[in-house]
C-alpha cells in the first residue's frame, strides 16, 4: 500500500513539474514581441504623396513648410521601433523600421535629410515620410535602421544636425514619375550667357530654363539620373570639387 502511495506521489510530483515547465515555455514565448508581416512598397520613389496640411496635435498646431530648400537644424534626435512597426504613418505608407526613413513636425514629406550626430560624427541620409516627434524639444524621430546607422541604439537620443539635401517638387503629384529625372544642380542666373560659361566648365551638364515667383532664370544641372541613390553619390563628389551649395533636383 505504501509503495502505491508512493507511485501515485511520483507521479503527481512529474505531473506537477510537466506543467510548470509548460507554463514557463509558453511564458518565454509569449513575452517575445513577434511583428506582423506587412507588404512594404518596393521603392520608395513610387509613393503617392499629397500636400501637407495644418494638424493639431496636444492642443499645439504645426504648420508644414512648403519647401525644404536651404533647410537646416539643431537638436534633439530619438528613434521609434517594433512598437509602430507596419503600422500607417501619416504620409499613408506603412512604416519599415529597417528602412532609412524619419519623421519631422513640418518638413514636406519626401525630403531627403542628412542627418549628423554631433556626438560622434556619423551621418545617415533619410526621407521624411512621418510627423512627430511630439516629446520634448526633439527634433526628429528615426527609424530604427537610422538610429543604428547613427550609434545611437542605445542611448536612444543624440545631439543631431539636420540638412536638407533634396526636396520634392510640389508640382508634382508623386514624387518620380515615368517621364522624371534626378540630376544635380550646380548653380543658377539671370543671364543665360552666365549659364552657358559654367555649364562649358562642367562636365555632363546642360542648361534648364525655369520659373520662379514670375521670374525667368537658367539653371545648369548635372547629369540625368533614373534614381535618387545615383544623384546622391555624384552630388557629393561634387561638393568635394568646390560645388559646396550644389543640390539635387527632380524635373
Amino acid at each position: 500500500m505504501t509503495t502505491i502511495f508512493s507511485k501515485r506521489n511520483s507521479l503527481k510530483k512529474l505531473f506537477l513539474v510537466n506543467i510548470a515547465v509548460f507554463l514557463l515555455f509558453f511564458s518565454m514565448s509569449c513575452s517575445k514581441k513577434r511583428l506582423t508581416p506587412v507588404k512594404f512598397h518596393p521603392s520608395p520613389q513610387k509613393v503617392k504623396t499629397t500636400p501637407s496640411r495644418p494638424y493639431r496635435v496636444l492642443g499645439k498646431t504645426y504648420y508644414p513648410i512648403s519647401s525644404s530648400k536651404n533647410f537646416t537644424q539643431k537638436g534633439i534626435a530619438s528613434w521609434y521601433g517594433p512598437k509602430f512597426h507596419g503600422k500607417l504613418t501619416s504620409n499613408k505608407e506603412r512604416y519599415d523600421m529597417y528602412q532609412l526613413t524619419a519623421a519631422h513636425k513640418t518638413l514636406p514629406f519626401d525630403t531627403r535629410v542628412r542627418v549628423t550626430n554631433l556626438e560622434n560624427g556619423l551621418a545617415v541620409l533619410v526621407r521624411i515620410n512621418d510627423r512627430g516627434p511630439f516629446v520634448g524639444d526633439r527634433i526628429i524621430d528615426l527609424s530604427l535602421a537610422a538610429a543604428k546607422k547613427l550609434a545611437m541604439l542605445e542611448s536612444g537620443t543624440a545631439s543631431v544636425e539636420l540638412r536638407a539635401e533634396y526636396y520634392p517638387n510640389p508640382t508634382n503629384k508623386t514624387e518620380q514619375q515615368s517621364a522624371n529625372k534626378f540630376g544635380v544642380q550646380v548653380g543658377f542666373f539671370r543671364e543665360i550667357q552666365n549659364a552657358k560659361n559654367l555649364k562649358d566648365q562642367t562636365k555632363e551638364s546642360f542648361v534648364q530654363k525655369f520659373n520662379s515667383n514670375g521670374d525667368q532664370f537658367y539653371r545648369v544641372v548635372v547629369g540625368k539620373y533614373n534614381h535618387f541613390d545615383q544623384a546622391w553619390n555624384h552630388l557629393n563628389k561634387l561638393k568635394s570639387n568646390g560645388f559646396a551649395k550644389a543640390f539635387i533636383i527632380d524635373y
